[in-house]
């Protein structure tokens, strides 16, 4: 009587009506999964035919009560031999690892518009590849029905899509048809069917290719990095940990179907076996990079030794799956295995952790990290999270990130293990450091590569190279009469005050100093002429607070000249066996003395030559302005000079911007002998602007000129006879 009663009870409580309410398609719809609008039957013995399957859709569909999941249902008619349709309550219907073939039902109305002159494309996708039978059963326009097969138990080129999941196109149809669908597999039966459009189908397909080429791209590049780090080094570790990503890459690659995409999609039977073979490899890989890395023999010798005995168990699942043994065991095994190293590999991390083994620190993060993704993942298809592609992929996601803290890991542990072996060797070469250090304080380390050596001590007498340079002269004006004011001691630090100013700002624009001469500096730039002369600028700028400090201590301000020219020199040293020194001679030397003495003649402060000039980028941001074309003493060809006003006063800057393009007038009618032209467009200069004392210098000229005729000869070039 109670087995009558309970199932009387369990018909009421569960009856729906045979016809439930279809799924409407109005053309609006962009993605829709089915979880909740089929209903599905579970065939344990997977013998029922599709007449079968059709008379007992006439039937009655049963609903879940209360707390209870379809697969909850499913155990309950098992244990009474009972076949029904079960309406799903599963976002995602997954009944775990099954033998039995599950058919799902479902009802569609198409609302579309029958007037439209286009009919939307609407795609039936199983949304798990590693489903080994799917066949979908649809109506025609006459009420027959049509089988279309798919799976990976068929070769790939038969799929209606040359897609990683299987996708069937629902025919074209009018008012309300249903549908069935029968999944069998050897694996897990997770059966995430959606309908979609073929516009919303592509979109996800591209964004597919962006996001699993993103994380393959991560995954090839590690492998690449630390091949190469492994090359290198010849430390182990760095090989098992490539193993250990290639092989969770390929599995992956299975998993989510790309293998039998690309790889090998004319074989059927190494596509079922190779996921388990590559998860077994994975995690022998994991267990005996696990071992390296944590140096389990030592730090945790109990933990190793499960370690070794996993390490044969997975081996054997990866040999079984090559020995054609049933894709169902090895399928279970591999997630076992799986589940086995994740904690294990875990477990050990902490432990050694807690014994105080450093290194442990990146692993146990990125393991962590590696479980975190796996739980979310799990939670997602529990429908306790929501989901979506990110809950999806969250063990690819954690995987990656894994992926990448252990190679910084590896990084962390090699340096450590290279500690006590430094610190050995710490005080020798801490000594060796002070003492190169202080040379380097007489003898730029700059000056040591370009002949060629690391240290001073390989120096030797004679030696010399030939570069280009930029050479840079600068010295203190009037620090002659200036040094007859102060001490010995008061000329010391005001010298090394302002050469504490100076010297920063060459180096800071790729300059180095050679040598200093009393007050004067001569620095060397070999990278190019604009850091020369943007060190030029900045050392006139910071003169400025320089001088205001030395008014408020009362002292005088100063002024500086800078002069910079380009060639050829050469780089060497001179002396004697006993004492040596190193130095810069040759042309571009000298000239570059010269014209830092031409500031003074010119009352300007930063004069450059036309070859530094020459070398500035074509659209450089200084400003220049031709002062003269000079013959030097000593020297056949005349040379072009040029003012760099840049670190002027801002108004008198501004001055020599305002008069510039007359200023440049003045100059051409001055180089062309037309002296009262000249005179007059310098003469209204100096009256505009009476601090810039290059026209005045010009107004002299032109008047002596003027006076003194040059004859026809004349090309506007001075003659300098200062050295």
């Amino acid at each position: 009587m109670m087995p009558v009663i309970r199932a009387l009870c369990l018909f009421f409580l569960t009856l729906t009506l045979i016809d439930g309410a279809p799924l409407s398609l109005r053309g609006t719809e962009q993605r829709l999964g089915l979880g909740l609008y089929v209903d599905i039957l579970e065939d344990p013995s997977g013998s029922l035919e599709f007449s079968d399957i059709q008379a007992l859709a006439r039937k009655v569909v049963l609903e879940p009560e209360g707390s209870k999941s379809t697969a909850d249902v499913f155990r309950e008619l098992r244990g009474q031999g009972e076949l029904a349709f079960v309406k799903s309550n599963m976002l995602r219907p997954s009944f775990g690892f099954s033998s039995s073939a599950y058919w799902l039902r479902f009802k569609l109305q198409n609302q579309m518009d029958p007037n439209r002159m286009t009919t939307r494309v609407w795609l039936l996708e199983a949304g798990y590849p590693s489903l080994d039978y799917i066949w979908f059963y649809y109506p025609d326009r006459q009420g027959n029905y049509h089988k279309v097969t798919g799976g990976d138990k068929y070769l790939f080129k038969e799929r209606q899509y040359n897609y990683k999941n299987v996708v069937f196109r629902l025919p074209d149809f009018e008012g309300e048809k249903e549908f069935f669908i029968r999944v069998q597999t050897s694996g897990t039966a997770d059966l995430p069917f959606s309908l979609q459009t073929h516009l919303s189908f592509t979109n996800k397909v591209v964004n597919e290719q962006y996001g699993y080429g993103l994380y393959f791209g991560i995954m090839l590049v590690m492998i690449l990095y630390n091949l190469f780090i492994y090359l290198s080094t010849r430390d182990a570790g760095y090989l098992h940990y490539v193993a250990f990503i290639l092989c969770n890459s390929l599995f992956q690659m299975n998993l989510r179907g790309y293998a039998f995409q690309y790889l090998w999609p004319e074989s059927i039977w190494w596509g079922h076996q190779s996921a388990p073979f590559f998860l077994g490899l994975f995690t022998v890989f994991g267990f005996q990079f696990t071992r390296h890395f944590l140096n389990t023999r030592e730090t945790a010798p109990v933990l190793d030794r499960v370690i070794l005995a996993l390490m044969v168990l997975e081996l054997g699942i990866s040999v079984g799956a090559l020995a054609g043994l049933s894709h169902e065991i090895t399928s279970r095994a591999m997630v076992i295995g799986g589940a086995l190293f994740v904690l294990v590999a875990g477990a050990t991390g902490y432990r050694t952790f807690l014994k105080g083994y450093r290194p442990a620190r990146f692993f146990n993060i990125a393991f962590t990290v590696y479980f975190l993704g796996g739980v979310v993942q799990v939670l997602s298809r529990s429908g306790i999270l929501p989901f979506n592609f990110f809950t999806e992929q969250a063990d690819q996601i954690g995987f990656a990130i894994q992926v990448i803290l252990l190679s910084l890991g590896l990084a962390d542990r090699i340096n450590i293990m290279k500690k006590e072996k430094e610190e050995a060797q710490a005080e020798l070469l801490e000594s060796r450091r002070i003492m190169l250090d202080s040379f380097a304080r007489f003898v730029p380390k700059q000056f040591l590569n370009f002949l060629g050596h690391e240290s001073i001590v390989d120096v030797g007498l004679g030696d010399a190279v030939q570069k280009n340079f930029t050479v840079l002269f600068t010295d203190i004006r009037g620090f002659t009469t200036l040094s007859e004011s102060m001490t010995a001691e008061e000329n010391f630090r005001f010298l090394n005050s302002y050469l504490r100013k100076m010297g920063p700002l060459i180096h800071s624009n790729h300059g180095f100093i050679d040598k200093f001469i009393g007050d004067a500096i001569m620095a060397l730039f070999p990278e190019s002429a604009a850091d020369a002369l943007q060190a030029s600028i900045d050392m006139r700028r910071a003169l400025y607070p320089f001088n205001q400090s030395r008014l408020q201590q009362g002292f005088d301000p100063i002024t500086m000249g800078i002069g910079l020219h380009s060639g050829n020199l050469m780089l060497g040293t001179v002396g004697s066996e006993d004492r040596l020194d190193t130095t810069v001679i040759g042309d571009t030397v000298n000239l570059a003395s010269r014209l830092e003495s031409m500031t003074k003649t010119f009352k300007i402060s930063i004069l450059i030559s036309d070859a530094v000039r020459a070398l500035l980028p074509a659209h450089h941001h200084f400003r220049l302005r031709e002062v003269d074309t000079v013959r030097v003493k000593g020297r056949t060809n005349p040379v072009v000079v040029y003012e760099a006003f840049d670190g002027d006063p801002e108004p008198l800057l501004i001055d020599k911007e305002k008069g510039l393009d007359r200023y440049l007038e003045a100059l051409g009618y001055y180089k062309i002998g037309k002296f009262d032209h000249a005179l007059a467009l310098f003469q209204e200069l100096s009256r505009e602007f009476p601090d810039d004392n290059v026209p005045q210098m010009y107004v002299r000229r032109c008047i002596k000129l003027k006076e003194n005729p040059p004859g026809p000869g004349w090309r506007g070039i001075s003659r300098m006879v200062m050295k």
